[in-house]
Protein backbone atom coordinates (compact mmCIF):
# COMPACT_ATOMS: atom_id res chain seq x y z
CA UNK A 1 0.00 0.00 0.00
CA UNK A 2 3.02 2.55 0.55
CA UNK A 3 3.87 1.62 -2.63
CA UNK A 4 1.06 2.63 -4.44
CA UNK A 5 0.60 5.98 -2.43
CA UNK A 6 4.34 6.84 -3.20
CA UNK A 7 3.71 5.91 -6.56
CA UNK A 8 0.16 8.14 -7.12
CA UNK A 9 2.13 10.79 -5.20
CA UNK A 10 4.80 10.95 -7.60
CA UNK A 11 2.19 10.56 -10.67
CA UNK A 12 0.32 13.76 -9.31
CA UNK A 13 3.57 15.64 -9.12
CA UNK A 14 4.50 14.67 -12.25
CA UNK A 15 1.24 15.43 -13.59
CA UNK A 16 1.27 18.74 -12.01
CA UNK A 17 4.70 19.70 -13.28
CA UNK A 18 3.70 18.92 -16.50
CA UNK A 19 0.55 21.07 -16.42
CA UNK A 20 3.53 23.64 -15.53
CA UNK A 21 5.31 23.10 -18.50
CA UNK A 22 2.24 23.38 -20.74
CA UNK A 23 1.09 26.87 -18.74
CA UNK A 24 4.65 28.24 -19.58
CA UNK A 25 4.04 27.02 -23.31
CA UNK A 26 6.93 24.67 -22.99
CA UNK A 27 4.65 22.30 -24.70
CA UNK A 28 7.35 19.33 -25.66
CA UNK A 29 8.37 19.20 -21.87
CA UNK A 30 4.90 19.21 -21.04
CA UNK A 31 3.73 16.34 -23.57
CA UNK A 32 6.86 14.05 -22.87
CA UNK A 33 5.64 14.07 -19.21
CA UNK A 34 2.06 13.58 -19.88
CA UNK A 35 3.11 10.95 -22.41
CA UNK A 36 5.13 8.92 -19.42
CA UNK A 37 1.81 9.12 -17.02
CA UNK A 38 -0.34 7.77 -19.86
CA UNK A 39 1.46 5.14 -20.73
CA UNK A 40 1.48 3.69 -17.04
CA UNK A 41 -1.91 4.75 -17.48
CA UNK A 42 -3.17 7.96 -15.81
CA UNK A 43 -6.38 8.92 -17.57
CA UNK A 44 -5.98 12.40 -16.99
CA UNK A 45 -2.54 12.29 -18.87
CA UNK A 46 -4.14 10.27 -21.26
CA UNK A 47 -6.84 13.05 -21.67
CA UNK A 48 -3.78 15.72 -22.42
CA UNK A 49 -1.59 13.68 -24.80
CA UNK A 50 -4.73 12.85 -26.70
CA UNK A 51 -5.60 16.76 -26.75
CA UNK A 52 -1.62 17.53 -28.03
CA UNK A 53 -2.46 15.43 -30.86
CA UNK A 54 -5.35 16.26 -31.67
CA UNK A 55 -4.36 20.28 -31.83
CA UNK A 56 -0.76 19.78 -33.04
CA UNK A 57 0.73 21.41 -29.36
CA UNK A 58 4.08 20.52 -29.78
CA UNK A 59 3.80 17.71 -31.37
CA UNK A 60 2.79 16.58 -35.39
CA UNK A 61 -0.99 16.55 -35.07
CA UNK A 62 -2.67 13.04 -35.37
CA UNK A 63 -6.03 12.29 -35.17
CA UNK A 64 -5.70 8.95 -35.18
CA UNK A 65 -3.46 9.34 -32.19
CA UNK A 66 -5.99 11.53 -30.55
CA UNK A 67 -8.62 9.09 -30.68
CA UNK A 68 -6.43 6.04 -29.49
CA UNK A 69 -5.74 8.38 -26.26
CA UNK A 70 -9.01 9.84 -25.92
CA UNK A 71 -10.45 6.37 -25.39
CA UNK A 72 -7.54 5.39 -23.35
CA UNK A 73 -8.74 8.07 -21.06
CA UNK A 74 -12.28 7.25 -21.01
CA UNK A 75 -11.65 3.65 -20.91
CA UNK A 76 -9.71 4.50 -17.97
CA UNK A 77 -12.58 6.61 -16.55
CA UNK A 78 -12.13 10.50 -17.89
CA UNK A 79 -15.76 10.90 -19.35
CA UNK A 80 -13.87 14.21 -21.19
CA UNK A 81 -12.14 11.22 -23.24
CA UNK A 82 -15.66 10.52 -24.71
CA UNK A 83 -16.76 13.86 -25.19
CA UNK A 84 -13.66 14.96 -27.08
CA UNK A 85 -13.92 11.54 -29.23
CA UNK A 86 -17.55 13.40 -30.08
CA UNK A 87 -16.07 16.49 -30.91
CA UNK A 88 -13.84 14.67 -33.33
CA UNK A 89 -16.80 13.32 -35.27
CA UNK A 90 -19.25 16.18 -35.25
CA UNK A 91 -16.39 17.91 -36.60
CA UNK A 92 -16.18 15.12 -38.96
CA UNK A 93 -19.88 15.52 -39.54
CA UNK A 94 -20.84 12.20 -38.66
CA UNK A 95 -23.34 13.22 -36.18
CA UNK A 96 -25.05 9.73 -35.01
CA UNK A 97 -21.40 8.90 -33.44
CA UNK A 98 -21.24 11.73 -32.27
CA UNK A 99 -24.01 11.73 -30.49
CA UNK A 100 -23.03 8.14 -29.43
CA UNK A 101 -19.93 9.59 -27.83
CA UNK A 102 -21.47 12.71 -26.40
CA UNK A 103 -24.03 10.34 -24.85
CA UNK A 104 -21.45 7.86 -23.48
CA UNK A 105 -19.81 10.62 -21.92
CA UNK A 106 -23.00 12.41 -20.33
CA UNK A 107 -24.09 8.76 -18.82
CA UNK A 108 -20.15 9.10 -17.39
CA UNK A 109 -20.93 11.99 -15.72
CA UNK A 110 -19.85 14.74 -18.10
CA UNK A 111 -23.16 17.07 -17.95
CA UNK A 112 -21.32 19.52 -20.32
CA UNK A 113 -21.65 16.92 -23.12
CA UNK A 114 -25.22 17.67 -22.89
CA UNK A 115 -24.66 21.07 -24.22
CA UNK A 116 -23.08 19.48 -27.47
CA UNK A 117 -26.01 17.08 -27.78
CA UNK A 118 -28.22 20.30 -27.58
CA UNK A 119 -26.53 22.19 -30.08
CA UNK A 120 -26.56 18.93 -32.74
CA UNK A 121 -30.61 18.52 -31.80
CA UNK A 122 -30.87 22.12 -32.50
CA UNK A 123 -28.95 22.01 -36.35
CA UNK A 124 -31.35 19.43 -36.91
CA UNK A 125 -34.50 20.76 -35.87
CA UNK A 126 -35.49 17.98 -33.14
CA UNK A 127 -36.30 21.09 -30.78
CA UNK A 128 -37.72 18.87 -27.84
CA UNK A 129 -34.47 16.61 -27.25
CA UNK A 130 -32.15 19.79 -27.90
CA UNK A 131 -34.24 21.66 -24.77
CA UNK A 132 -34.42 18.54 -22.74
CA UNK A 133 -30.40 18.61 -22.81
CA UNK A 134 -29.92 22.09 -22.28
CA UNK A 135 -31.99 21.98 -19.35
CA UNK A 136 -29.67 19.03 -17.56
CA UNK A 137 -27.03 22.00 -18.64
CA UNK A 138 -28.86 24.93 -16.99
CA UNK A 139 -29.42 22.60 -13.61
CA UNK A 140 -26.06 20.72 -13.42
CA UNK A 141 -23.26 21.73 -11.06
CA UNK A 142 -21.16 20.09 -12.55
CA UNK A 143 -20.37 22.52 -15.36
CA UNK A 144 -19.11 26.03 -16.10
CA UNK A 145 -20.43 29.43 -15.59
CA UNK A 146 -19.72 29.87 -19.34
CA UNK A 147 -21.33 26.87 -19.97
CA UNK A 148 -24.43 27.31 -17.88
CA UNK A 149 -24.41 30.94 -19.72
CA UNK A 150 -24.24 29.65 -23.16
CA UNK A 151 -27.08 27.21 -22.38
CA UNK A 152 -29.31 29.77 -20.90
CA UNK A 153 -28.85 31.67 -24.11
CA UNK A 154 -29.56 28.61 -26.55
CA UNK A 155 -32.51 27.66 -24.07
CA UNK A 156 -34.25 31.02 -25.03
CA UNK A 157 -33.52 30.69 -28.80
CA UNK A 158 -34.43 27.03 -28.77
CA UNK A 159 -37.93 27.95 -27.13
CA UNK A 160 -38.31 30.63 -29.22
CA UNK A 161 -37.99 28.22 -32.51
CA UNK A 162 -39.88 25.61 -31.26
CA UNK A 163 -42.87 28.05 -30.91
CA UNK A 164 -42.29 29.46 -34.46
CA UNK A 165 -42.13 25.31 -35.78
CA UNK A 166 -45.41 25.07 -33.53
CA UNK A 167 -47.37 28.16 -34.83
CA UNK A 168 -45.87 27.04 -38.81
CA UNK A 169 -46.99 23.26 -38.10
CA UNK A 170 -50.34 24.60 -36.82
CA UNK A 171 -50.88 26.44 -39.74
CA UNK A 172 -49.95 24.05 -41.91
CA UNK A 173 -52.47 22.01 -40.03
CA UNK A 174 -55.16 23.67 -40.52
CA UNK A 175 -54.62 24.33 -44.10
CA UNK A 176 -53.99 20.94 -44.56
CA UNK A 177 -57.66 20.63 -42.66
CA UNK A 178 -59.40 23.15 -44.84
CA UNK A 179 -57.86 21.11 -48.30
CA UNK A 180 -59.38 18.02 -46.67
CA UNK A 181 -62.63 19.51 -46.48
CA UNK A 182 -63.05 21.68 -49.62
CA UNK A 183 -61.55 18.12 -51.23
CA UNK A 184 -64.57 16.39 -49.27
CA UNK A 185 -66.83 18.38 -50.43
CA UNK A 186 -65.95 18.74 -54.01
CA UNK A 187 -66.14 14.58 -53.53
CA UNK A 188 -69.80 15.10 -52.39
CA UNK A 189 -70.90 17.86 -55.00
CA UNK A 190 -69.40 15.86 -57.93
CA UNK A 191 -71.22 12.71 -56.83
CA UNK A 192 -74.51 13.87 -55.35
Amino acid sequence: MKIESLSRLRDAQQFSAASKYWNQSQLLRAFKLFLALARRGHASSQLAVGYFFDLGLGVRKSEAQALFWYRRSYRNGHASGASNIGTIYRDRGNIKRALEWFSRALKAGDDSSALEIAKIYVNVGDYLRAIKNVRLVVASDRVTEAETEEATTLLKKVLAEHKKSDKAGASRSKSRSHRSIRQTRKQKVRAG
